[in-house]
């Protein structure tokens, strides 16, 4: 119940950020726009859904470093990693439990001679 409650909560954000993304970019402000990218990023970040995250992050970053803000584009540089982190640390836990299930010609066994 909790996690459906802030799954809502980060639709909402995100759909209130890219309203005011669309603003941000016809009148051509590029702080806004990043500093919006980044909190999209954020957002899709905290609900579990990783790759519209790193895209927004990637957008950010690339606006901060052109605007030569450097401690915000380190800041989303760093969030990225965070996430990198995190799908790691899950492909890694993941890879020996499917690997356990696999037989056959296809694993990566060394073949016997």
């Amino acid at each position: 119940m909790l996690f459906r409650s802030l799954q809502r909560q980060y639709d909402v954000a995100l759909v209130a950020y890219g309203d005011a993304l669309a603003i941000s970019r016809t009148r051509s402000d590029l702080a806004s726009e990043a500093t919006l990218l980044q909190n999209m990023g954020i957002s899709y970040g905290r609900s579990g859904d990783w790759d519209p995250a790193l895209v927004k992050l990637y957008e950010a970053a690339a606006l901060f470093e052109e605007l030569d803000y450097r401690a915000l584009e380190g800041e989303t540089l760093s969030q990225i990693g965070n996430i990198l982190k995190v799908l790691a640390t899950r492909f890694s836990e993941r890879g020996p439990k499917v690997r356990s299930h696999l037989s056959g010609p296809w694993t990566m066994a060394a073949p016997k001679p």
